[in-house]
Formats: structure tokens, C-alpha cells, sequence
């Protein structure tokens, strides 16, 4: 076969007839049919005129052959954990600690429990039992039994401490401070929050050198059940003040005295009535005052 006729070949598959034409070609793929448009007959309807199915003609039922659809299965939730009940922290048997925060730990044990409602409403005066440890080798050196006691924990079931400083008090369930001025620490456990004008009364333990052990001190407790009371140990000073509404206080100074609040000072600050009495070389000196002195104390 001639190069002419190879090339010609070529062109010849391009087309039946030419392949047909030239014996000596390769074999050419078959033509393609071609699409023939199919023209509707004359007698055929039009598509929008074809006649509706009737209403009651049966339905073919799926072919059985034919598997069911499959039903889709809701995936399972896993159920809410329920909330973690709240911790009492007023419940009988409640642990509390402090460590590291003076020369001793101490530990607090509630007793009858008590919840929040019942304690706001006045229901409920809770016992406890304070711990003095040896902080080297935790062993018990003391145990003090306390009639009430209001506990302000902290998040990790420690003791929290505050100051007793009159309106500058920070709450917490107990302080630690030297409040007889012998440069002892001593001990204020809050009883409740129901002294004046709802703040805190306190069981105040003094530190006695000789017994080595905290010994309860009446004289102070008891302030904080009548007056706001705060310490001053720069001027060795123990200060209450009691108030009734706006214009009636009464302001006192004490001197610590063989672990006894000795009055030495008093302020009276009431409408028809300013004055104050001052302990001078043993002898009460009184005299009137007006409210716009500024000498007066405090």
C-alpha cells in the first residue's frame, strides 16, 4: 500500500461511504446511528388532552423483590448528668482546717446541722468543737467546745480568718489576733451575725502563758454582743460603739487590765445630750461637748 493510499485511508474512516469505497482501507468503527426525530401521528392526542386516570383504578403494590426502605433509627442521646447536689456547709460532722497560719492549726468540727434558711431565720444556733494542733506533729494539745459558731468556709474546707475591727471587720469564721496586748495571739471564733446591726458576736479566747492553753474571755465576749468592737494595738486600745439610729451613739475606750476591758474613756453622742466623761489620774472628768469639736474622740 502507497503512503498516498495509507493517508487516504485514513481520511476515508472519517466516513462510511468512503470506507466502503476503498477496498484496501483498515477497518473503519461502525457509523454512529443517527438521531430521527419521531413526529407524532395524526391520530395521537395531544399531551395535555391525554385522558385522567381514574380515581379508583388499583395501585400496583411494590414489586416483592424489592427491599423495604430502611427505617431510620434515632441515635441515642446519652442522658444529662444530673447536677451535683449542693454542699451543705452547715452539716453536721463538716471538717474544717487551717494550717500554716500561726503557731498552731487548728481544726473545727460542726455539729447539729443547720442549713442556710433556718440559720438566717434565727432557727438555728450550731454547736461545734475547735482542735488546737501542734502544727510540727499534728497532735492535740486542746480541745474547746463551742456552744455556737457560724462558719464561713472557704472552697477548699479551710477556716477562713478575718479581723475584728468594728465597722472595718472582716468576716470569716475566726481571727487571730492579740487582743490583750501581751504579744500572745489570741482567738475570736464568730458565734452568728445577730449582734448590732447584724454584726458579727464573737467567743474570744485568750492565750494564758502559764497554762499554755486558750482560756475563754467573759468580759470581751460580751462586748460583742451589745457594741461594735475593734482593737487598736498601737495605743493598746479596745473600742466599742453602740447606736441606736442616727443621732444616739455612745463611743468607749477600755484598757486591758489582767485580761479585764477597764473604761477609761465614754462619748455620748444623743440629741439634748453631747457630752463625754474622761478617766483622768483616777478621777472621772465629765464635760459638754458639741459635735463640731474636732478634738473629739474618735
Amino acid at each position: 500500500m502507497t503512503t498516498w493510499t495509507r493517508a487516504a485511508s485514513l481520511f476515508t474512516c472519517l466516513g462510511v461511504a468512503a470506507c466502503a469505497a476503498n477496498a484496501t482501507a483498515p477497518v473503519c468503527p461502525p457509523a454512529a446511528p443517527r438521531a430521527v426525530a419521531s413526529l407524532p401521528s395524526a391520530s395521537a392526542a395531544p399531551a395535555d388532552s391525554a385522558a385522567p386516570v381514574a380515581s379508583n383504578a388499583p395501585v400496583a403494590p411494590p414489586s416483592a423483590s424489592a427491599p423495604p426502605a430502611p427505617t431510620p433509627t434515632a441515635v441515642p442521646s446519652s442522658p444529662a448528668e444530673p447536677p451535683k447536689p449542693k454542699r451543705n456547709p452547715y452539716a453536721e460532722g463538716s471538717v474544717y482546717y487551717t494550717e500554716d497560719m500561726f503557731k498552731f492549726n487548728l481544726r473545727l468540727t460542726l455539729g447539729k446541722e443547720c442549713d442556710e434558711a433556718a440559720y438566717l431565720a434565727f432557727e438555728c444556733k450550731q454547736p461545734g468543737t475547735l482542735e488546737i494542733l501542734e502544727k510540727e506533729t499534728g497532735k492535740l494539745l486542746q480541745t474547746i467546745a463551742l456552744d455556737e459558731v457560724r462558719v464561713a468556709p472557704d472552697e477548699a474546707m479551710g477556716l477562713s480568718l478575718g479581723i475584728v475591727n468594728g465597722y472595718g471587720s472582716i468576716p470569716g469564721t475566726l481571727a487571730i489576733e492579740d487582743y490583750n496586748f501581751d504579744g500572745e495571739p489570741d482567738i475570736a471564733v464568730v458565734r452568728n451575725d445577730w449582734g448590732l446591726y447584724r454584726g458579727p458576736m464573737y467567743t474570744v479566747f485568750l492565750w494564758d502563758k502559764r497554762k499554755k492553753r486558750y482560756v475563754l474571755n467573759k468580759p470581751l465576749t460580751e462586748l460583742t454582743e451589745t457594741d461594735i468592737v475593734s482593737f487598736n494595738p498601737d495605743k493598746k486600745l479596745v473600742s466599742a460603739m453602740w447606736k441606736d439610729g442616727c443621732c444616739n451613739h455612745v463611743y468607749r475606750d477600755f484598757r486591758m487590765v489582767n485580761n479585764r476591758p477597764v473604761l477609761i474613756y465614754k462619748l455620748v453622742m444623743k440629741e439634748g445630750d453631747q457630752h463625754e466623761e474622761r478617766l483622768v489620774h483616777g478621777v472621772w472628768k465629765r464635760r459638754k461637748v458639741s459635735g463640731d469639736e474636732p478634738d473629739l474622740h474618735p
